[in-house]
């Protein structure tokens, strides 16, 4: 069953919208069927040897992901914790049908980001890994050839223009490309 890491800056601290929000999100996230939904007053206990089991699972199946149980946001100068969650789909892509994201500024909608997402997997074996409020991260197998990374940036160009327009340093599809041959992530952002 694939697995999503869901980030987000406002789990704690934040604004009073943004908690409310990511407290929404989580509540609509725990009423999708095969969710298994924990005691909010269970969150500070120790991990259950089933939890600690499962983490050892995931880094067996997902070895790029260890050290992904947090991560620092550059913006607040803090790190903050991940929720990771167990999504009971048959194949990565399906997860956007289950989890709402998309279809505001120019980020693809539900059926877009799924035939996206079902296309990377089948030709780069990417799976989506990671999201936040407007941001989405897939992890490979191996980084894609050389050869290939051009056709590729302009894939994701296509997918997030973003990811090149708003780039701070020489922004171009060929700068772009010349990441995507040396990493097993690809990162999209939403502004």
């Amino acid at each position: 069953m694939p697995r999503l890491i869901f980030k987000c800056p406002y789990i704690k601290g934040g604004t009073s919208s943004a908690t409310a929000h990511l407290e929404n999100y989580v509540k609509y996230m725990a009423t999708r069927n095969g969710v298994e939904r924990i005691d909010p007053g269970r969150s500070e206990w120790p991990a259950t040897s089933k939890q600690k089991k499962m983490v050892e699972q995931i880094l067996r199946d997902f070895p790029l992901s260890r050290g992904m149980f947090e991560y620092w946001d550059s913006d607040s100068h803090m790190t903050y914790p991940l929720i990771l969650a167990k999504i009971p789909v048959k194949n990565p892509w399906e997860i956007f049908a289950y989890l709402p994201f998309g279809n505001w500024n120019e980020c693809p909608d539900t059926p877009e980001l799924m035939a996206v997402a079902k296309y990377w997997f089948q030709r780069y074996g990417a799976i989506p890994a990671a999201m936040s409020h407007d941001e989405l991260e897939f992890l490979l197998p191996a980084p894609v050839s050389k050869e290939m990374a051009m056709e590729v940036a302009t894939e994701q160009y296509g997918f997030c223009p973003d990811i090149v327009d708003q780039e701070q340093d020489d922004p171009t599809v060929g700068n772009l490309a010349d990441v995507l041959w040396q990493s097993t992530v690809w990162y999209f952002w939403w502004d």
